[in-house]
Order: C-alpha cells, then sequence, then structure tokens
C-alpha cells in the first residue's frame, strides 16, 4: 500500500504540504484530494513504505500541534 488518506478534518493542506517539502530528501511524495482525504501517495523512499509514512504521519501531527499553540 503506496497511499496514505489523511483526513480533511483534521489535517490542513499548508501542513502536508509542507511535511513533503521536508520529506524529499528521504521520500518522493504525491498528493491529491478527494471529497473527504489528502491522498498522499509515495512514489519512491529510501525506506520502507510503512516506515516512511509513519513518520511522515508524526511529522503533520507535529506541525498541527504546534499550530495551535
Amino acid at each position: 500500500m503506496n497511499d496514505l488518506c489523511l483526513s480533511k478534518e483534521l489535517y490542513s493542506l499548508q501542513n502536508i504540504e509542507n511535511a513533503i517539502k521536508a520529506f524529499s530528501d528521504v521520500a518522493k511524495i504525491k498528493i491529491k484530494q478527494d471529497e473527504k482525504y489528502y491522498i498522499c501517495t509515495i512514489q519512491s523512499s529510501r525506506y520502507s513504505v510503512e516506515e516512511t509514512f509513519s513518520e511522515f504521519e508524526n511529522y503533520i501531527i507535529d506541525l498541527t500541534n504546534k499550530g495551535k499553540l
């Protein structure tokens, strides 16, 4: 599974785009969206898809939390 679906109710597009830029040395991640979700797809990564998405999502959560302080 190379897709990670992130709810638009919980995540901002700006934070996801910032995370994609921050991870650009580690992975090539593309984003698209539907009505309810931002869908991130790993096209290539230095690490496993599972590990990359885990760290990627944690990074987005951290950005989200910092924005709420």
